[in-house]
């Protein structure tokens, strides 16, 4: 084991950091493109499962007692929406504190590919280069809406 995380180890020190010309103007037409065209996007949707088992733990609530989900939006109380909701928030703050590469996408695979290769440009923290946008991908499409 200690072996293969060896090997493993040498094989990524080996592996060239990737270098782009941000100057190019192809390069950053591309980065453009990617962004602007594709539907895939940065968004995280817990499941709502989860919320509830939180919310039951944290108000000390058996998790049976909780509302089910075909009653849901009919049954649930003021109690349960605000607590969930609650729960819902604080998972989302979590999620907001990752880095841009950890973070959930909706979409599909190549396309949360592409827009997790053009993140970085599109902010501030990470990109110097005054050619990009600087506010992330879904702030540059605000600006740019495609019609």
């Amino acid at each position: 084991m200690a072996e293969a995380r060896k090997l493993g180890e040498d094989a990524m020190k080996k592996v060239r950091k990737p270098e782009y010309d941000l100057n190019s103007l192809g390069f950053q037409t591309m980065c453009n493109t990617i962004a602007l065209s594709t539907v895939a996007k940065f968004e995280y949707v817990p499941d709502i499962n989860i919320l509830k088992k939180l919310y039951a733990k944290n108000a000390g609530i058996p998790f049976k007692d909780i509302t089910s989900p075909e009653l849901w939006e009919t049954k649930a109380t003021d109690a349960e929406r605000a607590g969930i909701k609650a729960e819902g928030e604080k998972l989302q703050k979590e999620e907001d504190k990752k880095n841009w590469n950890d973070q959930a996408t909706k979409g599909d695979a190549s396309e949360t590919g592409l827009i997790k290769f053009v993140q970085p440009l599109f902010l501030k923290a990470e990109n110097k280069h005054e050619a990009f946008f600087t506010e992330g991908i879904e702030a540059y499409r605000a600006k740019y809406p495609v019609l």
